[in-house]
């Protein structure tokens, strides 16, 4: 029989030394040197091949461009007109680029346009292109500057009215009727004697 002192009865020792169980659990293992130094390489691989994509891009874009470019020059060359079979439309030939009339500056007017319209009948056949053909061949002594057609009106059937705007220029003085109205009257004269116009009263 056990003897209490005042207080809680005196346990057996348990300390380590006192188990006399075996040790069973199992060894940890020590992470192997190679398997260390492989793992921040295989990490680093996707990395590089951003990068490597990143540089490579603007430069396969510069080889397109410089491509396209040597490309459309060949087409422009006398020669290369001629498109190979592949579907596509051919380039435009350079004789014809070369034919196209070629705009000249010319220097700001320093006087002030005089513009009049005028409107003749014609045959319905008669086109845009015929007329202003008309107009630019009347002896206007250079002070015809630009033609444009603004209006066409049929009042009857196989005739048509079409409204023509002139504007006149001057070189040196300032356009007065005097000068004007003789260059409108060869315009009238030259439409009816090519187009058998008249004017629409």
């Amino acid at each position: 029989m056990e003897r209490v002192f005042g207080g809680a009865p005196a346990l057996p020792d348990e300390s380590p030394a006192s188990d006399s169980r075996p040790n069973t659990a199992l060894p940890i293992a020590a992470p192997s040197s190679s398997s260390a130094a492989v793992r921040p390489v295989t990490d680093a691989a996707p990395q590089r091949s951003r990068r490597w994509l990143l540089l490579a891009a603007p430069v396969l874009a510069a080889l397109f461009a410089i491509a396209l470019a040597v490309r459309f020059a060949l087409t422009l060359v006398p020669g290369n007109e001629a498109a190979p079979a592949t579907g596509r439309t051919p380039p435009v030939a350079y004789s014809a680029s070369a034919a196209r009339p070629v705009p000249v500056a010319e220097p700001v007017p320093k006087l002030q346009a005089v513009e009049r319209d005028i409107a003749v009948i014609v045959a319905e056949s008669v086109t845009h292109a015929a007329l202003m053909a008309a107009v630019r061949a009347a002896p206007t002594q250079g002070l015809l500057r630009d033609a444009v057609l603004f209006d066409i009106y049929r009042p009857q059937a196989g005739e048509k009215s079409m409204a023509v705007r002139l504007r006149f220029q001057g070189d040196g003085a300032p356009l007065t009727d005097e000068r004007v109205e003789p260059a409108v009257r060869a315009v009238v004269d030259e439409l009816g004697r090519a187009l058998g116009a008249r004017l629409r009263g």
